[in-house]
């Protein structure tokens, strides 16, 4: 007999799927179980959660409503069985970050390798996604993200660090183009922007809190890979930038129109209040806040 939180799952698998046999897969289950613990939770609803189209299965009105909660609801109750499962244990295990797409390779290297030296015994699988926050978390620990958004209120989420947002270029493409000393003169150079996966189209701020449309010849929601054009020099970037030392090898970015262009973006972390006291996220957790006063401090 299934519980009813293994039909719950059962359920959210098929609607997020829309197939019995994808989901069946994704669990590990046969379609004769998967499809008796949907038809159990149905008859618990008393309604039809699921109907078939022709894309293949997709909730009904009062599925739509349960896909919601459904999820708060799953990881909730995956976090607390981690907690329980790992009461009083040695920071030991794996931790599972979910991360935005284009955070820095190079500081996150230096952090990962600090954690490592003080707690050898956590391994990290980390995956990227363009839009963390969108995506399922019901298998992540840690997520990151850029932006003043939050998860729902299952997370217990708090701001790493404020990077400054700027225009920047390689003293190369400078010298060969030149150094435009107005918003007006920008508008002749290759504009290279970062846009967070929200936005409809790029936008600069200048120093008087007012929005300025620009039309860059590049625009991407990976920042590093934006940090990365701009050092080889193909044009003037729209970018966060935490003023952290440049990778070896490279001259540090140049500043442009510093004087009338400038913005804040936060990069968020966040954990599941459930897991917040398990030992091998609180230690990650704690690792992150101390290294959280060096990348301040450099920026």
């Amino acid at each position: 007999m299934s519980s009813g939180f293994e039909d719950l799952r059962a359920f959210l698998a098929v609607a997020e799927e829309g197939s019995f046999l994808s989901a069946a897969m994704k669990l590990g289950v046969s379609r004769t179980t998967l499809r008796r613990q949907v038809d159990a939770l149905e008859a618990q609803a008393g309604v039809p959660l699921l109907q078939r189209s022709a894309q293949g299965f997709e909730p009904t009105e009062a599925g739509r409503r349960l896909l919601g909660s459904g999820r708060a609801m799953e990881r909730e109750f995956s976090a607390l069985l981690n907690a329980v499962r790992e009461t009083g244990r040695r920071p030991e295990g794996e931790v599972r970050l979910l991360l935005q797409l284009g955070l820095p390779p190079g500081p996150m290297g230096i952090i990962f390798g600090s954690f490592r030296a003080s707690w050898p015994g956590i391994r990290i699988r980390a995956r990227f996604a363009e839009e963390p926050l969108a995506a399922s978390l019901s298998d992540v620990d840690v997520l990151a993200w850029f932006g003043d958004a939050n998860p729902d209120a299952s997370w217990e989420a708090y701001t790493f660090i404020t990077i400054r947002q700027r225009l920047f270029a390689s003293a190369a493409y400078l010298e060969e183009h030149g150094s435009p000393r107005t918003l007006e003169e920008l508008e002749g150079h290759d504009l290279l922007a970062w846009m967070q996966p929200s936005e409809k189209e790029c936008r600069i701020v200048t120093m008087a809190g007012r929005t300025r449309v620009i039309k860059p010849i590049l625009s991407s929601t990976n920042v590093d890979f934006i940090h990365e054009c701009a050092r080889l020099g193909l044009g003037i970037a729209w970018a966060p930038d935490a003023g952290l030392a440049p990778p070896p090898g490279h001259e540090p970015f140049v500043p442009v129109l510093e004087h009338l262009v400038d913005a804040e973006t936060a990069l968020r972390i966040a954990v599941p209040k459930a897991l917040a006291d398990v030992p091998k996220v609180r230690v990650f957790i704690e690792g992150l806040q101390s290294m959280r006063e060096l990348v301040a401090g450099a920026a």
